[in-house]
């Protein structure tokens, strides 16, 4: 190959894969593992959790992402394997608002999306004992954060 394809050659490469790593970039998180079982296992992106002045005393955002062994179906009865989800978390009243979720065809949210939405309106809710949404809210509330 002569060296003045090269730049074209990288120019090319560079385009092309470009909307593939658009789209982990997109994602832009780093999943750690907070919980499972041969069932489930829940990660949280510890870089998104974030005070939220606005929403009450001790009030915190953060996005999890829930990966499933076996499909799942939604409500709107489309098939998928993982889950990310963004929480409003109330320390103070120890309950969580759901804001947005984002449906994937496979584990650790890879795919294009099979389902996406965004709520305005969720009420608060207190998490069961034992489950992915009180081991997200514990570590929410536990993490330091910088003001």
């Amino acid at each position: 190959m002569k060296r003045a394809a090269l730049p074209l050659l990288a120019a090319l490469l560079t385009v092309s894969l470009a909307p593939a790593h658009a789209a982990n970039a997109a994602q832009g998180a780093n999943w750690s593992k907070l919980s499972g079982n041969g069932a489930a296992t829940l990660y949280i992106d510890k870089a998104s959790v974030a005070r939220v002045e606005d929403a009450g005393e001790d009030a915190r955002k953060a996005w999890t992402l829930v990966s499933h062994s076996k499909p799942q179906t939604s409500a709107d009865g489309k098939t998928y394997r993982s889950l990310k989800a963004q929480y409003l978390y109330s320390c103070k009243d120890h309950s969580v608002t759901l804001l947005a979720q984002t449906f994937y065809p496979a584990t650790l949210a890879r795919g294009e999306a099979v389902g996406n939405f965004k709520y305005e309106q969720y009420d608060a809710e207190k998490p069961a004992p034992g489950s992915h949404a009180e081991a997200a809210l514990k570590y929410v509330c536990r993490k330091k954060l910088r003001r």
